[in-house]
């Protein structure tokens, strides 16, 4: 993903931010969810941790949107997959 929307010149950057957010969310599930439900039972432990990951991916879901220059391209494409399909028809 980060070759269909970023540029050459910026995708090291891309890639680190990237890792920088795995890095994050391995370290919040051991540092925080791991230490507030290892004294809890087995059930409710994973109960926790599905709801804050279901949580997060709605929240997610809902904020992360398509780039505005990627939804041109795939409309040019397309603007140009018609114009070649009218001419080998034509």
């Amino acid at each position: 993903m980060v070759n269909d929307y970023i540029k050459k010149e910026s995708r090291g950057k891309a890639t680190i931010f990237q890792n920088f957010g795995y890095i994050l969310g391995e370290t919040f599930s051991m540092a925080l969810l791991f230490n507030f439900t290892k004294t809890m039972p087995i059930e409710k432990s994973f109960l926790i941790a599905t709801v804050t990951m279901a949580v997060l991916g709605v929240f997610m879901t809902a904020v992360i949107t398509e780039h505005k220059s990627s939804k041109l391209l795939n409309r040019q494409k397309k603007q140009q997959q018609l114009q070649s399909q009218e001419e080998v028809e034509g």
